[in-house]
């Protein structure tokens, strides 16, 4: 959800009419779409409990939406409580038609099962779907900036949930060898998240992942700020003196 559209007047709208009636404990309509809107609201501001206690009355008025229930679980996860995200999956009626399913519960892989290789594939699924739903939907305005969306937000879960520092990095460089192959085309370093992809390879000391995706920038920015020099200390680091001595 855009934050600009928590500024549209539709949105103050719904934002009050909520908020009256919760105030004022009358009674009011609110769909699903709605629910989301609001609960992503919450999120944005950090307003976690009020984001539960909207999708609360949401599940309340939509007893058997699944989709609630799953941003309810993401919300959980994001709080550590991993166990409710759990026994919420659990509870879905038909979650796995739904894309976000499959996020929440490779989440739910990285944390109480520690079983990468799973959740590994069970986040291609989802960036699987979010591709076919994303190249469907006709009224994007930037479909490589979505789909390097999709590749962030699993980057960031790993950095997130996986405690064990080895393992971390192998999860690590295996998605964002994965960003970088997915992408490596005249477009890469033309997007901010690749700058931002290639930022966190020198921030987590990934020596080969920041070789590899600042060859590729340069290849396409030749007068990066500074990039000449990262991939020569990348390079002298990984004992590649010569190719060093020639960035």
């Amino acid at each position: 959800m855009s934050s600009d559209y928590f500024s549209s007047d539709d949105f103050k709208d719904l934002l009050s009419r909520y908020q009256n009636m919760r105030r004022h404990s009358i009674v009011e309509y609110f769909d699903v779409d709605d629910i989301i809107d609001l609960s992503d609201y919450y999120m944005e501001y950090g307003n976690v409990a009020d984001a539960i206690d909207a999708l609360g009355f949401g599940i309340k008025t939509h007893p058997n939406n699944d989709q609630l229930k799953i941003v309810l679980a993401g919300i959980e996860v994001s709080q550590n409580n991993y166990r409710k995200a759990d026994l919420i999956l659990k509870s879905l009626n038909d979650g796995e038609s739904l894309n976000d399913y499959y996020y929440v519960k490779a989440q739910l892989l990285l944390t109480i099962h520690a079983d990468y290789d799973k959740a590994n594939h069970t986040f291609n699924k989802w960036l699987e779907l979010e591709f076919d739903e994303i190249e469907r939907n006709n009224s994007h305005d930037d479909v490589g900036d979505l789909k390097r969306e999709c590749y962030i937000h699993i980057i960031t879960s790993v950095r997130e949930l996986v405690s064990d520092f080895d393992s971390r990095t192998l999860l690590l460089v295996y998605w964002i060898n994965q960003y970088v192959d997915t992408f490596a085309d005249s477009e890469f370093g033309s997007y901010e998240k690749d700058i931002n992809v290639a930022d966190l390879c020198r921030y987590e000391n990934l020596l080969e992942c920041c070789e590899k995706i600042f060859i590729l920038l340069l290849k396409n920015q030749p007068y990066l700020e500074s990039g000449w020099t990262i991939l020569a200390t990348a390079q002298y680091s990984l004992g590649k003196y010569e190719e060093s001595n020639e960035s």
